[in-house]
């Protein structure tokens, strides 16, 4: 590959990361058949164009996404959210998604965005990368047992409440 790069992501990028995310929304749905879960829906693009640009770090808000360029066209994205564990005392990353354009996939390409990540939370001095794989993708399972021995840490369980569940949730304090 020639003319590759690496970085952060700014609110100018928010056309090309939602189109990296309309797609990543596509696979998803072949993967967790979200028709299940009414929760687990796409924004449109245009309020989501509009949500990134508001939302990213150079703008002043909590998005964060590693960008990958070939010959000046973002065609990956690595989207994370930085957290902080009490116990450790130290920022941790917690990577969302992943998504790399179909065209250069098999390339390594994904590989090296994992490389560039980690390369930040060295850089930064996070002291965790955390990341969640659904137990049905299988193409993402082999990818992320390639990075890591213990991607699952089968000992621990992940939840997760969506906005729904957060309003039946948060009305069991009006009861």
């Amino acid at each position: 590959m020639s003319n590759v790069s690496f970085r952060l992501a700014t609110s100018a990028d928010a056309p090309s990361l939602v189109r990296l995310m309309t797609n990543l929304s596509k696979h998803i749905e072949t993967v967790e058949k979200p028709d299940d879960d009414p929760s687990i829906r796409p924004v449109p693009a245009v309020d989501l164009e509009q949500r990134l640009a508001m939302a990213a770090a150079d703008a002043g808000g909590q998005f964060q996404a590693l960008v990958v360029e070939i010959e000046d066209v973002i065609c990956g994205a690595v989207f994370f959210t930085l957290t902080y564990d009490a116990i450790m005392g130290e920022t941790c990353a917690l990577v969302r998604h992943i998504y790399v354009e179909e065209v250069v996939r098999r390339q390594k390409v994904g590989s090296h965005l994992m490389i560039q990540v980690a390369q930040l939370a060295k850089e930064q001095g996070w002291a965790r990368l955390e990341w969640q794989v659904e137990r049905l993708d299988l193409e993402a399972r082999v990818f992320f047992d390639k990075l890591s021995d213990d991607s699952f840490r089968l000992h621990r369980l992940n939840y997760a409440l969506d906005r729904p569940h957060i309003e039946v949730l948060a009305a069991l304090l009006e009861n």
